[in-house]
């Protein structure tokens, strides 16, 4: 078993190999993303051309922060994410747009301050330990206005066995259209390896202990939820 610190240096590793085919790879991988993007997006309570102040934690190749700007096109988005590679990814989607930085780091240690929304992909499940969990999400509180948001897509886990079981089973029967045997393999390998989900339960109980308000589920099926809730002092 990887300690945490191999943990994030092998995630590293593995996103900066896979930035290139990372687009394609995720629709064949997760059931309805573009849909859990969208359903992310849609519920940030901001008129169409307000110039929100957003930052993108874990932003990857870009997906969430492109479909931001969409939908907000004033908006400034600021992308962190671990991976170099993927960086690169996120500014060669986004280089039509204007109103957009970049940070490489690890989302702990990421400088934020004055956000109007504050959204994550895909990324706050590598977060194993439940003291960095619940410090990242008063981290994030602390980051926001008054009347700001904060939104999560991620993975999580059931509240027993037996779902979580059925959740799997699921996942694994999507794949099955879209890849091979071996790459359904290498993918669980890689969940079992690298990621560290909680049930949402606890998650939005940690939420509510930050201090989010009107916490709520968006959307979910099986082992992916769009989750959140709201600054109100």
């Amino acid at each position: 078993m990887k300690n945490d610190r191999e943990r994030y240096r092998h995630i590293k590793e593995h996103f900066n190999s896979e930035a290139g085919d990372f687009d394609s790879g995720i629709t064949a991988r997760v059931p309805f993303y573009g849909l859990f993007i969208e359903a992310l997006v849609n519920v940030l309570p901001f008129e169409k051309e307000k110039a929100i102040r957003v930052a993108d934690l874990g932003c990857g190749t870009g997906a969430v922060a492109l479909r931001v700007k969409k939908s907000f096109p004033n908006a400034e988005i600021h992308c962190v994410d671990l991976s170099p590679e993927m960086l690169t990814s996120a500014r060669g989607k986004l280089s039509g747009y204007t109103g957009i930085t970049y940070q490489e780091s690890d989302l702990l240690k990421a400088d934020l301050k004055g956000y109007d929304v504050i959204v994550s992909s895909l990324c706050l499940h590598h977060i194993g330990e439940e003291k960095e969990k619940k410090d990242i999400f008063k981290k994030i509180y602390n980051a926001l206005l008054a009347g700001g948001v904060f939104y999560i897509y991620d993975v999580i886990l059931a509240s027993n066995g037996f779902v979580q079981d059925v959740c799997l089973e699921e996942w694994k029967k999507f794949m099955s259209s879209t890849l091979s045997p071996e790459d359904i393999e290498k993918t669980i390998r890689n969940y079992r390896e690298e990621d560290r989900p909680f049930t949402l339960m606890k998650e939005l109980g940690w939420l509510n202990e930050a201090g989010f308000k009107d916490v709520d589920v968006i959307c979910k099926f099986y082992n992916g939820a769009v989750y959140g809730g709201v600054k109100r002092d």
